[in-house]
């Protein structure tokens, strides 16, 4: 089968003397007299960033399209493009997480097969996929490999049992996965298999015991309930965020 072609053209961008979120950068220490040459520190992130160009007459893909065609800020500060090339010439990396937590376990089968088909049509011999199971922890049932490999590893995993599902740190653990194992330049994708519904989380957990302390169970009163209910929905909201901001810092969609 064809594998499909992706389009997208990727830039990189190199941005100097700027740390994550706009944060300031620590001071370079001051030179002492032990010192044998000045030392220069400067902070810089490359960063990967998808575009695609169409022409707005005909729809298709706009080519040859070089740095100085392209304009990219953040917060309102210039930065600068050190490469754009085709999105073909750069690796791409996935981290397919896999729930096996009891609520998908009607459809684990289907899901396994598709997930298989996708890494074999999608990946080609220069891309890498790892595995992350999600249940009541995340754990990573195969560092990065082959399509081949990892379509066989997917297939080859049973039906799940009765398992909570830790959502959120599973997402943490393969974005962090793939901030420390995948190439500065390639294309970083998480892929998950799941319904989403996190119970189990460590965040969630400790915010919901929270929740609870000193709180007579037997004798709940509407307003107390109505109270925990804010203060989990309130949890579930931070988790997201955290991930959202891990993702970001990685440089993972």
């Amino acid at each position: 089968m064809q594998r499909p072609k992706i389009s997208s053209i990727f830039i990189l961008i190199l941005a100097l003397a700027m740390a994550a979120f706009g944060q300031t950068p620590k001071p370079t220490p001051p030179k002492t007299a032990d010192d044998d040459g000045e030392v220069l520190r400067i902070d810089s992130r490359l960063v990967v960033v998808p575009v695609s160009v169409t022409d707005a007459a005909t729809g298709l893909p706009v080519l040859n399209l070089k740095a100085q065609d392209f304009r990219i800020a953040e917060e309102n500060k210039p930065q600068e493009i050190a490469q754009v090339s085709d999105a073909e010439k750069v690796p791409l990396e996935i981290a397919l997480l896999i729930d096996v937590s009891s609520s998908l376990n009607p459809l684990f089968k289907f899901q396994q097969e598709t997930a298989a088909k996708f890494l074999q049509e999608v990946m080609r011999p220069e891309d890498r996929a790892s595995i992350f199971l999600i249940g009541e922890k995340a754990i990573l049932a195969q560092p990065r490999d082959t399509a081949q490999k990892t379509a066989a590893t997917v297939r080859n995993f049973q039906t799940p049992g009765k398992s909570a599902t830790a959502f959120y740190d599973a997402i943490t653990a393969a974005t962090s996965y793939l901030k420390q194992n995948a190439p500065l330049r390639s294309r970083r994708v998480i892929l998950v298999l799941s319904d989403g519904e996190d119970n189990f989380s460590l965040a969630v957990r400790v915010a919901e015991a929270k929740n609870y302390r000193g709180i007579d169970l037997n004798n709940l009163t509407e307003k107390e309930l109505n109270k925990i209910a804010g203060r989990t929905d309130q949890a579930h909201r931070q988790a997201q965020n955290y991930v959202a901001k891990q993702l970001q810092d990685a440089d993972t969609v």
